[in-house]
């Protein structure tokens, strides 16, 4: 089974995967660009051991870096909103255990005082960063992705831990259950801390289903619009399919991650 980031490759480089603005990335663009930033977290180590590494980024090109570049390193990315306040990134950054944070001048001043507290080291997605020709480790399906935290809205927001595995079988679901063709575009509205963007659009197709190719339009107000391209028709579908359903072991909150 191909990791995530390693379904990439199935697109032409020519192709385009994001439009941000007024710019837009191809898929070798953001596949060098990727592999870049997994060695520029990497340093000296040959795989990040599932370390985990919090993201505050608005939706775009450095979004979509700092994401499979954590996966390609290794590393279990912790999404967080934008829309937050300090204190509630606080406590996800303590409860998540993260050891550093990837921010943008926009967002990096609301969690400054908190990742000193914390010991936490904030760094960027450098956009003029050179390959340095450091080999990438190869990342089981069985290995930890990805931390998201729930809403809070019954008790304290609970960090939701999965797999690679679980994160493409939720992608195999959608592909399946609706029936997806390379003719469909398809409209996204949530913002990319939210399960739904990132399964739905940021993610390649698992094995043996056509390779999901997004590319996305972001906005303003950190939603996207996201219009899906399949290399291929795929199977024959289910009747519906549940977003946050479990899926090959389910989901485990942080309290479980040791």
């Amino acid at each position: 089974m191909k990791s995530l980031t390693e379904q990439m490759s199935t697109h032409p480089d020519s192709a385009t995967a994001l439009i941000f603005g007024s710019d837009a990335a191809t898929y070798g663009e953001l596949r060098a660009a990727v592999d870049v930033f997994a060695q520029t977290l990497l340093g000296e180590r040959a795989d990040l051991d599932e370390e985990r590494i919090a993201m505050l980024l608005p939706s775009g090109r450095d979004y979509v870096v700092a994401l499979l570049g954590i996966w390609r390193a290794g590393g279990v990315a912790v999404p967080l909103s934008t829309a937050a306040a300090a204190k509630e990134l606080e406590y996800a950054l303590r409860t998540a255990r993260a050891t550093r944070l990837i921010a943008c001048e926009d967002t990096a001043d609301k969690v400054a005082a908190a990742c000193r507290s914390l010991g936490i080291n904030i760094l960027a997605v450098a956009a003029e960063a050179e390959d340095a020709g450091v080999a990438l480790p190869s990342v089981s399906p069985e290995r930890r992705a990805m931390m998201l935290f729930t809403s809070g809205t019954t008790s304290q927001p609970k960090g939701v831990v999965s797999t690679h595995r679980n994160i493409a079988a939720q992608i195999t679901a959608l592909i399946d259950a609706w029936r997806w063709t390379a003719d469909d575009r398809i409209p996204l509205f949530l913002p990319l801390h939210h399960i739904h963007g990132i399964v739905n659009v940021l993610n390649p197709g698992p094995r043996d289903l056509p390779a999901l190719g997004a590319s996305l339009e972001t906005g303003e107000d950190d939603y996207v619009r996201g219009r899906l391209a399949l290399s291929g028709k795929a199977g024959s579908g289910a009747a519906g399919i549940a977003l946050d359903a479990t899926h090959d072991g389910g989901w485990r909150e942080a309290s479980g991650f040791d």
